[in-house]
């Protein structure tokens, strides 16, 4: 191993020789402990130092690497907590400059893929301080690795200067980096027991624990939802509803555009009476009428408020028999097309949309359908019983434009 060292091969410096060790020589003798062969006492002291501190810093590429991970997953999951409306214009210069960023990247791709990127880029651009943010992040994360692992490579040649440069002793040495507050506190967590404790805990049980409890409830969420919600609900709520209502609003006049329509969070698909166009541009403004609720959660038209909801085990509990499974809870939802599937978020108060197929638009809020309901001959209560303790009115205006 030294004399590997002492030919100062790039990149090769070992941290784990301590400070007091012997060496086996090639004849199979053992020297006494602390040879001077290579090292004086005063290099090895100092050698093990500088190789703490490269521990340190490895420990902290190790932190950036789940940081890593966690902004890479908030831009690949920005689609689910930051939908987007597909056709919707970019408003503002920085969802414009965004726009044409993007909107090169789905004309590379064939079929599907080009409309997968093109899902993903709209909710980057609709939501483009917070995609900036994380690229920010993300790039200053970028940077900070590799000035960690650029000092990491230092500290460990200076740690074995003494030995790489033994022929050389006048050789210039590189400047040692400075102790920096981020070494600091890789320090304190890498020699934190309740920081070891909590590690240990979390990698050898928490962890696997919380990936099978999330992988019976993906399981149990697809059978639910394939056993009862699609065969009894499927896409067909709107269908349902006008036939419970014996046929009340499946048709109503054709409404005036650039008047204001009346929506009921309670009703579970509201007919505008207005047929949408493909590529033709519409002007859209909604107006809360009154503080919209979840039962007694509070909500507006881009979904539940909050966080705490995500936690609640009855809306955990309550994704698989969710009306839209990408949309957020309670988000004013609008399709075009009775029960076609083209549905799209609601979630500004204005906007301009170019939609890409033609039909009636049809509007509600994504709560939960109940698949197991009476009407439906599974059970005492109905289908749509959870749409009845919601709360809030609102309207939307639509305007066609030139």
């Amino acid at each position: 191993m030294f004399e590997r060292i002492a030919e100062n091969t790039t990149g090769y410096a070992p941290a784990g020789l301590p400070v007091s060790y012997r060496i086996v020589n090639e004849d199979g003798t053992v020297t006494d402990p602390d040879p001077t062969t290579y090292e004086s006492a005063e290099q090895r002291r100092s050698r093990a130092a500088l190789l703490e501190r490269a521990r340190d810093h490895i420990f902290w590429r190790r932190v950036l690497y789940y940081m890593f991970v966690f902004v890479t997953l908030a831009l690949v999951f920005m689609p689910y907590y930051r939908p987007p409306i597909p056709g919707a214009e970019p408003e503002g210069w920085l969802e414009t400059v965004l726009s044409r960023l993007f909107g090169w990247l789905p004309a590379l791709l064939p079929g599907f893929l080009s409309s997968w990127i093109d899902y993903w880029a709209a909710a980057w651009i609709q939501s483009a301080p917070w995609f900036l943010v994380l690229a920010l992040v993300y790039v200053l994360l970028l940077w900070h690795s590799q000035t960690i692992t650029a000092n990491t490579l230092r500290l460990s040649e200076l740690a074995w200067w003494h030995v790489k440069h033994a022929k050389t002793p006048d050789a210039p040495q590189p400047a040692t980096p400075p102790v920096g507050p981020f070494q600091r506190l890789a320090n304190f967590l890498r020699n934190s027991r309740r920081v070891e404790a909590f590690h240990r805990v979390s990698a050898k049980k928490a962890v696997p624990a919380l990936a099978a409890l999330f992988a019976l409830y993906v399981v149990m969420g697809a059978g639910y939802r394939l056993a009862f919600h699609l065969p009894n609900v499927g896409d067909g709520v709107c269908t349902k509803w006008f036939d419970d209502q014996n046929g009340a609003g499946a048709s109503p006049d054709p409404a005036p555009w650039g008047e204001k329509i009346e929506i009921d969070t309670r009703v579970p698909c509201q007919h505008t009476g207005l047929r949408l166009q493909a590529d033709q541009r519409y002007a859209i403004e909604v107006d809360v009428q009154e503080d919209w609720k979840d039962d007694q959660h509070p909500a507006g038209i881009d979904g539940l408020s909050g966080y705490r909801h995500l936690l609640r085990p009855q809306f955990v509990a309550g994704v698989p028999s969710r009306r839209s499974l990408l949309l957020p809870w309670y988000t004013l939802t609008g399709e075009i097309g009775r029960d076609s599937g083209h549905a799209f978020p609601i979630n500004r108060d204005h906007f301009i949309l170019k939609p890409k197929r033609s039909g009636f638009l049809y509007v509600y809020v994504n709560d939960a359908i109940n698949g197991l309901g009476g009407r439906l001959g599974f059970g005492s209560e109905a289908w749509d019983e959870y749409y009845a303790n919601n709360v809030g009115t609102a309207t939307i205006t639509i305007t066609e434009l030139p």
